[in-house]
């Protein structure tokens, strides 16, 4: 007989609606300005504004999901994303977005299965080939009938077992 996997529950749902296009091609955090659904984990829109914590050991489900876009120029260039634990790199978690043209949107999603301890600090971080052409995440503005769409959304399931 096989048992079945806990059902996830949603307690997370953090974004972003402003732009972030960072000036290096260095890495650097992903922040969220908007909390739109805390349960059992903290996160603050003021103060790291890019962690995001879990109060609770257990299975996690965490997506993350970025329109990319660029200002200026036609050549090709990158920005990849990927997950940080405690500001350490998650092996294999790095996603790659190119663009050629400015003012195209492309949407680069991450997402990451796996055990967390509880106090565990979860962030994404970002990179990118130029930083001259305004490459980065950005929200497309609310228009008539059309509700804005932030810059970068994360979303949060746990298990509702911690025993997975």
């Amino acid at each position: 007989m096989v048992t079945p996997i806990a059902k996830p529950a949603l307690i997370a749902h953090v974004l972003d609606t402003t732009v972030q296009a960072p000036g290096v091609t260095t890495p650097v955090n992903v922040n969220f300005d908007t909390n739109v659904l805390l349960s059992k984990i903290t996160h603050s829109v003021s103060v790291n504004p890019h962690n995001i914590t879990l109060t609770r050991t257990g299975l996690y489900v965490v997506t993350f999901t970025g329109l990319v876009a660029k200002t200026a120029g036609a050549v090709a260039r990158d920005l990849d994303a990927w997950f940080r634990l405690g500001g350490v790199d998650i092996a294999n978690t790095r996603r790659r977005q190119t663009l050629i043209n400015n003012n195209e949107f492309h949407v680069l999603k991450l997402s990451l299965a796996r055990l967390f301890n509880a106090g565990s600090v979860l962030s994404v971080a970002f990179a990118v080939s130029n930083a001259a052409e305004g490459l980065g995440f950005r929200s497309i503005a609310a228009a008539g009938d059309r509700p804005l769409a932030p810059s970068v959304e994360l979303t949060v399931f746990k298990t509702t077992k911690a025993d997975v």
